[in-house]
């Protein structure tokens, strides 16, 4: 059992979902406030429409999974235009974005020595996509309004029983310079 594991009763799946929501939250504003993209939550039971999917698959030796970012047609193009881009870029930038917020997510996972390992993203585009209202142990879904739009991040893990997220004493990644390799302490 690593130090970052604790044994806990089973409500430790509640708790590490909790977090990991947390951890997305945070992320996800982080992600589309650096764009100038305001987020406004939406409430639970609103499962907005979407026509676009980005997923990535991640692992680690106590956590895997994949994340989703899924945007309507009004949101992707705000972005995509908000940066720079032309309108036909919209699902590339689609994949980059998801593959960033995996990236930020990654980072603030470091803390607690997981150390994913990204796939790359696929970009799935369709006349609708809507995710149901089932939270669970293994599954979370937060929407935003955003750009005249909407998304949605969705997260489908599983994880080592038991696990919950407790903090290490290891290096912050955003102090590294540029160009630093900064790893997890071992042992």
């Amino acid at each position: 059992m690593s130090a970052t594991a604790a044994n806990v009763p089973e409500p430790s799946a509640h708790i590490l979902m909790k977090q990991l929501g947390e951890l997305i939250a945070a992320s996800s504003h982080a992600l589309f406030g650096d764009y100038d993209v305001s987020l406004e939550t939406l409430p639970p039971d609103e499962s907005p429409e979407h026509g676009a999917i980005a997923i990535l698959g991640f692992n680690s030796d106590r956590l895997r999974g994949a994340i989703g970012l899924a945007m309507d047609h009004a949101a992707l193009i705000h972005s995509t235009l908000q940066v720079g881009l032309f309108e036909e870029d919209c699902y590339d930038w689609l994949g980059e974005l998801s593959n960033q917020l995996l990236g930020r997510l990654k980072s603030r996972l470091f803390q607690f020595e997981v150390n994913l390992h990204m796939a790359s993203p696929v970009v799935l585009r369709g006349l609708r996509f809507q995710f149901g209202d089932q939270e669970s142990e293994t599954f979370l879904r937060q929407s935003y309004r955003c750009g005249g739009g909407a998304m949605s991040v969705w997260l489908d893990i599983t994880a080592q029983p038991g696990l919950i997220l407790v903090p290490v004493n290891n290096p912050d990644p955003a102090d590294a310079t540029d160009g630093a390799l900064v790893y997890p302490k071992t042992g």
